[in-house]
């Protein structure tokens, strides 16, 4: 007797009494459940209260026959999959012909025989039974492709049409390039910005020439994202790609990618470790390093048959060319994961899954690879329906970044990802069959009471839930993680919900990411103060009467720039902090201070008069005026408005404190600039003595040089000044530069080079050295255009500029140096003579030769 399926649901019909009795009897001895209709009516009636397992039907009955009711079984959506065995007595090849057409599965004819009864009916219901499981199944895959909601997922044919995707992947091209796509479109065609449709179109063109890789790109034309995508060719029966998978996730959070990064990073490792597995070790040419014994044995090959072999020889034919494409890409990404039909020495054709990482060199260069083999023969033997069916599900959700869950009607579990197990502490195994709420233990963060069974909702609903904002995830181990995301139900075809699918990821990093954005959103980054856009929003705020009198107070750092450009942003940035620090120490709890950007800062006093604000202001300048950076003491300029009434305009107020600012700060800037540049001169001198020696030196030959061109005192003056602060930019050179006993290589050259044009933007900031600026610019140009830092020639570089140019050098080459000779007087005098004409005005060079020198 054949082997039946239990306990199935049969519906016999038939208008014979013995007949029925006889079928009846031998399917319940079965044990299968029956229910019988003298008539094709009750029996449409019965199965549309009631769909049955299978239907036994005869075709000749009064009133409606049995093809009739097949056809309306057929007809109908909620039965049309309903296995019907049609019978008669009989055996007639049209009426066959006419039953199959109409649908049936297969034809008895009488008188029954029992084996062949019961072989047929257990043939159908195990064909309908597989058939109910691929349909739960595949209901299983659309619930999990549609439910992850920052997962897209696609698949297109060869001419890059659509033949899939979720609704991720519809949002996405909507957000990305407005574009409503739909079944059938050309991908490329809904792709708007040019240089994302060649992107696009080289990544899928790698996957269908069978090439699966990973890739992170930015994509988007009316919103641009960073997306991280897998792509993958789809293979048919034939083994022939007939198009490509793509799944991608929205990267755009750098946090996350990281995290993702590591992740994989530590399955890798885990993956290495794993034994007994093959491993082995390439070159960067692809040639063996090492391999283990489990490798050998695997292939059959002996050591020194592997050792110093291109891997590509030991594959078949067909994959050797993808290996030269794919080792380019494994050796770019730092890991890969792939498949390859391999020989072994027997001639023996084996499939091997193989994992590779590259090992770096601690200079970080390629050393060589690490890569994991496992022979997946058996594996390519299964039923390719199922298989694929299976396959293409568990990798979807296993290679779902985010952890998910499924749950039957009942909230038992089903199927939870190594993501799932890794946040809820517990593993597939052991959570399987367990209750949704034991093993997804969620609380209210705030309420700290447990949150309502997001399962249960959604079965009630039949719609996605999203998580409330607030949920705490408590692990077996009891670790408190914030998750977020969604739950949706399996439907299947006829609507009926038959579980959940949960789909939710560790909000830890997101939600630090966004806490910090959030505080840098409305404070200053440098000083911690609040920003321009917090102090725009507190000032609506404050703009109201039971605040009045109210005192806006603006605040300049004086001689910044200057500073900065002089000792670096370094000490301008600790000006900065230490001016924030001592303001906000100087006002009172309800007061607000901000950075509104470079060097201004503003203060809103509510509820406070001008007579109380210029107390306030005192004391804060008080504490200014004790607090310095290294030397350089702390300047900060004020202004102040006061708003009487809610008639006056904020924006008046100000403006007027503002101006009332930029008059302190007339005179209180320029004694600050020029104390800052006092203490530049020293700070240089004290880095350098020798730069202390040389620039009075040449300030003096200036001088003398300038008496015998005729010139006026004050213009005499004014050269002597020039000569002396000639080097001021130098204050910008590092210390092991100005000092270094060996000559200078070429990128300390170029530093040096610097130093007039750091001088000149020193010294134009001070109003009266901002002519000595220009001749300091061009000390180092030369007369016959050759110099730096503009390359000006001849008259085109300015009198005074030429005459510090012949000081700077005699005294160069005549004074303390710290490498090369110290040259005579006599020396020194042939140089200049030599370069009179090319690095020197000619008429200059005469008069400090025949005239300075004689009196100097």
């Amino acid at each position: 007797m054949v082997n039946s399926i239990k306990a199935a649901d049969v519906m016999i019909v038939e208008s014979h009494d013995e007949n029925l009795k006889f079928l009846r009897d031998i399917l319940r001895k079965e044990g299968h459940m029956t229910r019988t209709a003298n008539s094709g009516e009750l029996a449409l009636a019965s199965i549309s209260a009631k769909v049955p397992d299978l239907v036994l039907l005869n075709t000749r009955m009064p009133g409606i026959d049995g093809y009739e009711v097949c056809r309306r079984i057929k007809d109908d959506p909620k039965t049309q999959d309903l296995p019907v065995i049609l019978f008669s007595a009989i055996d007639d090849k049209e009426d066959k012909v006419k039953g199959f057409k109409l649908g049936a599965s297969d034809y008895i004819t009488k008188p029954f025989n029992t084996e062949e009864v019961l072989a047929r009916v257990d043939n159908f219901l195990r064909i309908h039974m597989l058939q109910q499981e691929l349909k739960n199944k595949q209901m299983l895959l659309k619930s999990s492709l549609e439910s992850p909601k920052d997962m897209i997922i696609l698949s297109i044919d060869q001419n890059y049409n659509y033949f899939y995707f979720n609704q991720a992947h519809k949002d996405a091209m909507k957000y990305a390039y407005n574009k409503d796509v739909s079944l059938g479109m050309n991908l490329l065609d809904a792709i708007t910005l040019e240089s994302d449709r060649i992107k696009s179109k080289v990544n899928y063109d790698l996957a269908l020439k069978g090439i699966s890789h990973t890739t992170i790109e930015e994509y988007g034309d009316a919103a641009v994202s960073y997306y991280e995508t897998f792509y993958n060719p789809i293979i048919n029966d034939q083994n022939e790609i007939v198009g490509t998978t793509a799944f991608a996730r929205n990267v755009s959070d750098r946090k996350q990618m990281e995290k993702q990064l590591k992740d994989s990073e530590e399955r890798f490792q885990r993956l290495f470790n794993q034994a007994p597995l093959g491993y082995q070790s390439l070159d960067i040419e692809g040639y063996f390093i090492e391999v283990n014994q489990k490798w050998l044995d695997m292939l059959g090959y002996k050591h020194e048959d592997v050792i110093g072999k291109w891997f590509g020889d030991f594959l078949s034919p067909a994959y050797q060319d993808g290996f030269r494409k794919r080792f380019p890409i494994f050796k770019a990404q730092g890991s890969i994961h792939s498949e390859f039909e391999m020989v072994c020495k027997t001639g023996e054709k084996l499939f091997i899954a193989f994992d590779g990482k590259i090992g770096y060199d601690q200079e970080g260069d390629f050393k060589q690879t690490h890569c994991i083999l496992k022979d997946i023969t058996m594996e390519k033997t299964l039923t390719q329906d199922l298989a694929n069916e299976k396959k293409l599900l568990e990798a979807t959700l296993i290679s779902v970044g985010d952890g998910v869950i499924s749950c039957d009607k009942n909230g038992a579990i089903l199927f939870v990802n190594p993501i799932a197990e890794r946040l809820t502490g517990w593993a597939q195994e052991e959570a399987k069959g367990k209750p949704i709420e034991e093993v997804f233990n969620i609380i209210n963060e705030l309420t700290e009471e447990k949150s309502e069974n997001i399962a249960e909702k959604v079965l009630r609903s039949g719609v996605i839930n999203e998580l409330a904002n607030h949920t705490i995830l408590i692990s077996k181990e009891g670790i408190r993680r914030p998750i977020e995301d969604s739950a949706a139900p399996i439907i299947q075809e006829d609507g009926q919900i038959i579980g959940v699918v949960i789909v939710f990821s560790d909000f830890s990093d997101k939600r630090a990411k966004m806490e910090e954005i959030q505080y840098l959103s409305y404070h200053d980054y440098l000083t911690g103060l609040y920003n321009r856009r917090f102090f725009e929003e507190e000032l609506k705020r404050y703009d109201t009467a039971r605040n009045l009198p109210i005192t806006i107070v603006m605040c300049d750092v004086n001689g910044l720039k200057l500073i900065n450009d002089s000792f670096g942003h370094g000490v301008g940035d600790e000006l900065l902090k230490q001016a924030a620090a001592i303001i906000t120490k100087g006002c009172r709890g309800d007061d607000i201070v901000a950075r509104l950007g470079g060097d201004e800062f503003v203060i809103i006093l509510p509820k406070t008069d001008a007579l109380e604000a210029d107390r306030l202001l005192k004391r804060i300048q008080s504490s200014l005026s004790q607090q310095k950076v290294g030397a350089i003491a702390l300047s900060v300029s004020f202004g102040f408005e006061t708003k009487q009434s809610q008639t006056e305009s904020f924006r008046d107020v100000l403006k007027n404190a503002e101006d009332h600012m930029y008059r302190h700060k007339l005179y209180e800037s320029a004694s600050m600039r020029s104390k800052t540049i006092d203490l530049i001169m020293n700070t240089l001198y004290e880095k350098n003595n020798r730069e202390m020696l040389h620039s009075k030196r040449v300030s003096k030959l200036c001088e003398f040089i300038a008496k015998h061109m005729n010139y006026s005192n004050d213009d005499v003056n004014q050269i002597r000044i020039a000569g002396l602060m000639h080097d001021i930019g130098k204050i910008g050179i590092d210390e092991s530069i100005l000092n270094k006993r060996t000559k200078l290589d070429d990128r300390e050259w170029e530093e040096i080079k610097k130093h007039s044009e750091i001088g000149y933007r020193i010294l134009s900031s001070v109003n009266e050295f901002s002519e000595v600026a220009d001749f300091v610019l061009e000390h180092q140009e030369k007369w016959d255009g050759t110099g730096y830092p503009r390359g000006l020639k001849g008259n085109e570089i300015s009198l005074q500029a030429r005459i510090i140019a012949i000081a700077d050098s005699f005294d160069a080459m005549t004074g303390e140096r710290t490498y090369g000779k110290v040259h005579s007087k006599e020396e020194a005098i042939k140089e200049i003579l030599n370069c009179s004409g090319t690095q020197f005005d000619p008429d200059i060079a005469s008069i400090f030769i025949e005239e300075v020198l004689k009196e100097y």
